[in-house]
């Protein structure tokens, strides 16, 4: 698959070999820590280029390159990245921009939808370096699913989450998996349920079972 590293200056962690496809559905992706999930969410997320190898994106089988395969591409890091004079609704507004959508009705269509199953509505307009952790990273969820994406790729996303918001999201990534590939990370096996339709482990950087309809 390629190499990546969180930053720079980090070692770099060779991935492979891994062949695989995704299809639309809830897919857990587990594996004990360093074992190369959050390489592989930025390989698949385009944060970097595989060193040898390659990722195809598809869409009713026409390949998708570059900008477009991005543009329908949502991204959630296990580390908060945020813009913190910004206020939550001012950030959805500008990664709305970055994706060349109609910033109104994307981000009025993302907060309906987070509004449905997670309380958004009140941090709205509060600035990003305000809010607790948990919070923050609400923000980041909210900004993946701009643009209704056809790729959903959530490293962690769960965690400083509380009980009721971890069960809103996993509703919610149930219900876009009825149209969307998404992958889900996580090193707590427990977070993975019959929701998911197949559950990927990785070990040293290598596929190790993907197993389908929760049989594992």
């Amino acid at each position: 698959m390629g190499r990546s590293s969180s930053d720079s200056s980090a070692r770099e962690l060779e991935l492979g070999p891994i062949n695989m496809k995704l299809y639309p559905g809830l897919t857990g992706l587990i594996g004990a820590n360093g074992a190369g999930k959050s390489a592989l969410m930025e390989l698949l997320a385009q944060v970097w280029k595989p060193g040898r190898g390659e990722i195809v994106y598809e869409i009713n089988g026409i390949q998708l390159h570059g900008f477009e395969a991005r543009r329908l591409t949502g991204y959630v890091p296990q580390q908060i990245s945020i813009y913190e004079h910004l206020t939550v609704l001012d950030y959805l507004q500008y990664i709305a921009g970055l994706k060349c959508l109609d910033d109104r009705a994307a981000v009025r269509a993302v907060i309906r939808q987070m509004s449905e199953w997670l309380d958004i509505r009140p941090v709205l307009h509060k600035k990003l370096g305000q809010l607790s952790v948990g919070q923050q990273r609400l923000a980041m969820i909210a900004q993946a699913f701009l643009g209704a994406p056809a790729f959903l790729f959530l490293d962690e996303p769960f965690a400083s989450l509380d009980i009721r918001m971890r069960r809103g999201l996993l509703d919610m990534l149930a219900e876009a998996a009825q149209r969307s590939v998404v992958l889900v990370s996580s090193h707590i096996t427990e977070e993975m349920n019959e929701e998911y339709d197949r559950i990927i482990t990785l070990a040293d950087g290598k596929l190790e079972a993907i197993t389908a309809d929760y049989e594992w």
